[in-house]
């Protein structure tokens, strides 16, 4: 009887240690160290953040633009504030000006400011440029705004933490030599309601080619 009862439960006992023995394994816990810690794998997201006159982009609404207006040429004293023989607050062949909006890059990532211009007519053909360009120093004559206006009339970069000066600037040219160019000018003005532009909007772009970068450190 004994030896009965002894074998079973020696069967018994080996089976209740292969169990223990199976359940080890599988829990992967029998033979080995494990512990466990918690690592911060938070990032942050760079911020886009450009502002004009110290307002967002998105915010900003009726910025108003103050205009300098200036003359050249042939019946105006030079670089008068209200040239002559002209009413004020009007622009004409032999005239330029300008008027400034402060952009300001406060964000983490490059940003390009680009410009549209919605026309309310067609100066196509005729001797008036318009642009928008960055400068530290104001213009000084109409040649000098028809040059920015050619080599970086284009858009504006700016780094993280940059504020620049924006003009947005026009010169309509006295002496073109030109009769088609004449002819178109004198077609321009003949309408005495005419407005040059209605509407200049300013886009806000984040820069991420080489090739833009680049190009707009060597030319702001």
């Amino acid at each position: 009887m004994f030896k009965k009862n002894g074998g079973f439960l020696k069967v018994a006992g080996l089976m209740l240690g292969a169990t223990m023995l199976a359940s080890c394994m599988v829990g992967g816990t029998m033979a080995k160290y494990v512990s466990d810690t918690t690592v911060n794998a938070a990032i942050n997201v760079a911020k886009w953040d450009v502002q004009v006159n110290g307002e967002s982009f998105e915010t900003a609404e009726d910025v108003s633009l103050t205009w300098v207006l200036r003359s050249d040429g042939p019946g105006f004293s030079n670089r008068e504030p209200v040239p002559e023989m002209l009413k004020e607050g009007k622009i004409a062949p032999g005239t330029w000006g300008y008027a400034t909006v402060t952009v300001a890059n406060h964000g983490d990532v490059y940003a390009l400011v680009t410009h549209n211009i919605e026309k309310a007519i067609n100066y196509k053909g005729t001797g008036l440029s318009i642009g928008v360009f960055a400068s530290e120093t104001a213009p000084g004559t109409g040649e000098e705004i028809q040059d920015w206006i050619e080599s970086f009339g284009d858009g504006v970069y700016l780094a993280p933490g940059e504020e620049k000066t924006v003009y947005v600037a026009f010169n309509w040219k006295y002496d073109t030599d030109s009769a088609e160019v004449d002819a178109a000018d004198t077609m321009l003005a003949e309408d005495a309601s005419t407005i040059l532009f209605d509407e200049l909007t300013l886009t806000a772009t984040q820069v991420r080619s080489a090739s833009y970068l680049t190009f707009y450190k060597t030319n702001p």
